[in-house]
C-alpha cells in the first residue's frame, strides 16, 4: 500500500514505471523481477547495468567474512540465527542474502532444497530455529515459566558453538558434532 501511495504522489511521467517496478516484487522468478526492473528504469529513463560476475563473487566473499566476523563475537542466540542462515544460503547457492526474522524458515527450507549443504547441517540450523523461536515466544509470555525459560537459554547457549562451527567457525571437531550428537 505505501508503495502505491508513493507512486501515486510521484510526478506523472515516472509514476507508472514505479507502479510497475513495485509490482515485480510479487514476481515468481528472478529473471521476471529483473525484466520488469529494467523495462520500469528504461521507462523513467535509466539503464540498469548487468551484473558482473567476478564483482558479484567479491562481493559475495565480502559479505561473507562480514558476517562471519559478526558472528565469531555473538552470544545472542536469535542475533547469532539471524547471521548464521544467509551463510547457509551463500553455502548451498553462491549468493548473498539479507532478510526479516520471519523469512528465516523459508530461507532455510530453500537452501535445504538446492542439496549442496549436509543434512547434518540443514537439521542443526532448522532445530536451532526451532529452539530460538519457543525461546523468544517464552521470553514475550512475560517470563511465566521462567525455569522452561532459563532451560531453552541453556540449550541455545550450549548449541551456539555447533551452530557456529557449522558455518565455518570453531574447530573441525565441533563442525562433526550436529550429526554425532543424538537428540
Amino acid at each position: 500500500a505505501e508503495r502505491l501511495a508513493i507512486s501515486r504522489t510521484s510526478p506523472p511521467d515516472v509514476a507508472a514505471a514505479l507502479a510497475q517496478a513495485s509490482g515485480a516484487l510479487g514476481a515468481e522468478s528472478l529473471a521476471e523481477v529483473a525484466s520488469v526492473i529494467e523495462a520500469a528504469a528504461s521507462d523513467m529513463g535509466l539503464r540498469v547495468r548487468r551484473l558482473d560476475k567476478k564483482s558479484e563473487k567479491a562481493a559475495v566473499a565480502s559479505e561473507r567474512s562480514r558476517l562471519l566476523g559478526s558472528l565469531s563475537g555473538e552470544s545472542d542466540p536469535a542475533a547469532a540465527l539471524a547471521l548464521v542462515v544467509p551463510l547457509v544460503f551463500m553455502k548451498a547457492t553462491g549468493h548473498a542474502l539479507a532478510l526479516p526474522g520471519k523469512a528465516i524458515g523459508p530461507v532455510l527450507a530453500h537452501a535445504g532444497r538446492k542439496g549442496t549443504l549436509p543434512e547434518a547441517t540443514l537439521s542443526a540450523v532448522h532445530e536451532f530455529h526451532a529452539q530460538v523461536v519457543a525461546y523468544l515466544k517464552a521470553q514475550g509470555a512475560g517470563g511465566s515459566g521462567s525455569d522452561n525459560l532459563a532451560t531453552l537459554g541453556e540449550a541455545l547457549a550450549s548449541a551456539l558453538p555447533r551452530i557456529k562451527a557449522c558455518v565455518g567457525l570453531g574447530s573441525a571437531e565441533d563442525s562433526a558434532a550436529p550429526s554425532a550428537e543424538a537428540p
